[in-house]
């Protein structure tokens, strides 16, 4: 006999600009590692987890010993990383 197996299922509103109500699955994959995080902007797990965890540049959820990031906070936290401009020192 098998066992019926359950998924939570959570989903987001989204409001588009005629105000139709869509309904936005939100799944795990929405959730990132700070080992993830790391490899995406090219810096070691541990400066990464010292910027999340004891900096605060970005909000996290601890489940248990685990720290995951919601991709739109990460990408939210990329946006305000971007600088407008930068010139090189000593560059003509």
């Amino acid at each position: 006999m098998s066992r019926e197996r359950y998924k939570a299922i959570i989903y987001r509103e989204k409001v588009d600009k005629a105000g139709n109500v869509t309904l936005e699955k939100v799944t795990t994959s929405r959730w990132l590692t700070v080992t993830q995080i790391a490899s995406s902007v090219g810096v070691t797990p541990q400066t990464m987890y010292r910027q999340i965890v004891d900096g605060g540049a970005m909000p996290f959820t601890r489940i248990g010993s685990q720290i995951r990031v919601s991709v739109d906070d990460f990408l939210k936290w990329m946006e305000s990383r971007q600088c407008a401009e930068y010139e090189r020192p000593g560059a003509l």
